[in-house]
């Protein structure tokens, strides 16, 4: 599969979106769901269409068919997982940037920073001023965004595809390397994807 993109991240793009990289059809996700097979179709698109959200125990039955977590579907909210997904989400529609940096040890308030990855100019990042840095005091985010850039490095090197990229981010937490040794850590490496 080649790399796809997302234009918005509402609940029923990002739905839609998972759904077709799951490549599950409106109906058989209705049905995985437990709607009646005459309506399957009509209950998804009504979703993909943002006409109706659903609920938490909807989304629960969605995410398990969808074989995704429950974060990626979810509304946005001032949670940290909530917050933490946006950002993945954020990035998926190319509105966001990831860079690492060094912090320079001998500065008093960090505030000199070097990147790790150097672009040819500012337009390579998609600026044309400087671009702002923003340093997250929350080990979730940081560890989040670190997971990240290590993904996006992994995929631009070729050591792993677009859909085990894609699968890392809509199975967050679960995926998290701070989980492995959880027994809900899903490995996003094969977890979901066909052989």
């Amino acid at each position: 599969m080649d790399r796809a993109y997302i234009d918005d991240i509402t609940l029923g793009d990002r739905l839609k979106f998972i759904r077709q990289f799951r490549k599950m059809t409106q109906k058989e996700l209705g049905i995985a769901c437990g709607f009646p097979e005459e309506s399957a179709d009509v209950r998804i698109r009504h979703y993909e269409m943002n006409r109706y959200v659903p609920k938490q125990d909807m989304i629960q039955r969605l995410a398990s068919a969808l074989r995704c977590s429950a974060y990626a579907l979810c509304s946005f909210n001032n949670d940290l997982l909530s917050i933490t997904e946006l950002l993945l989400w954020l990035h998926e529609i190319r509105t966001m940037q990831v860079i690492k940096f060094n912090m320079k040890p001998d500065s008093p308030y960090n505030t000199y920073l070097q990147p790790l990855y150097n672009p040819n100019s500012l337009e390579d990042l998609g600026c044309t001023d400087f671009p702002v840095g923003v340093i997250f005091q929350n080990s979730v985010i940081n560890d989040a965004l670190l997971e990240l850039a290590s993904r996006i490095k992994e995929l631009d090197t070729g050591e792993i595809t677009w859909e085990q990229y894609f699968n890392w981010k809509i199975l967050w937490p679960d995926s998290g390397e701070i989980l492995k040794s959880d027994p809900d850590y899903k490995d996003w490496k094969t977890y979901g994807l066909d052989s």
